[in-house]
């Protein structure tokens, strides 16, 4: 948890209850972390000593899965999240076996499988929580850096590509910087991903407009923003103002920035 004092005189309560709170939470993570690990330690023994049971290599495969995930995203406080979770763990508890019974004869194959998953997760959850923290750093340097902010989100979107808000960020930091054709490609990509966004048509069709190439493209995107939220008063002034200067026969540039 961060605190951030609203005025000096709560500095010392807050840095109190910093220095309280953090061999807590440290406290918290071992035994958290701890409880975890000898779940995956159950699982993978009960796969090895349950004979071709593929339900018994699928729980060793989740339970190793979902520990490195909550190691990296700590998500069990939301209800819908933590009940699979926990359902792994009474799963787990409820095959539990005497240890005597005969080995498997393919324990290779639990391990493999509860490696891959353990890999793809850790992949996958490092990655986002790699592009998080990029796209943090981006959004602190935006207002005293915006070279350094367009670079960590170039970094975020290389982590996150899938993400359309992170690519329709970056777009608006390389719009900023004039860099509009970089801006049209991370716009039309986030397009791509979530094409139902108005406000993505809404910043393409201005990039478009600003770049001079595609009147007819800014156009059409801005159209399409409008009718896909009729109700946002800036897309309407965007499109009005594109509107009359095509029929004056002028492209002009649309005079207000892009907006989060």
């Amino acid at each position: 948890f961060f605190f951030q004092a609203e005025d000096g005189i709560r500095d010392h309560c807050v840095t109190g209850v910093q220095t309280c709170a953090l061999p807590i939470c440290v406290a918290a993570f071992v035994v958290y972390a701890l409880m975890w690990v000898v779940a995956v330690g159950g699982a993978i023994r009960l796969a090895a000593h349950r004979q071709g049971d593929a339900a018994a290599v699928a729980i060793a495969a989740g339970v190793a899965g979902w520990t490195v995930h909550g190691l990296l995203d700590f998500d069990l406080y939301v209800p819908g999240v933590a009940w699979p979770a926990f359902i792994l763990l009474g799963a787990l508890q409820g095959l539990k076996e005497e240890e005597s019974l005969p080995a498997s004869r393919w324990p290779r194959l639990t391990w493999a499988l509860t490696g891959l998953v353990v890999a793809g997760v850790w992949w996958l959850s490092g990655r986002s929580l790699a592009a998080a923290n990029a796209h943090g750093e981006q959004h602190g340097l935006e207002q005293t850096n915006p070279v350094g902010a367009y670079a960590a989100a170039l970094r975020t979107v290389r982590l996150a590509p899938l993400n359309s808000h992170y690519l329709s960020q970056a777009g608006d930091l390389a719009a900023h910087l004039g860099r509009f054709d970089e801006a049209v490609q991370f716009y039309r990509n986030a397009i791509a991903r979530d094409r139902y966004r108005a406000s993505f048509h809404w910043r393409l069709g201005r990039v478009l407009w600003a770049q001079g190439k595609d009147f007819l493209g800014a156009l059409a995107e801005l159209r399409l923003a409008t009718e896909l939220n009729p109700t946002k008063k800036s897309y309407l002034d965007s499109l009005t103002a594109a509107e009359e200067s095509v029929r004056q026969g002028r492209g002009g540039l649309l005079q207000s920035a892009p907006i989060n």
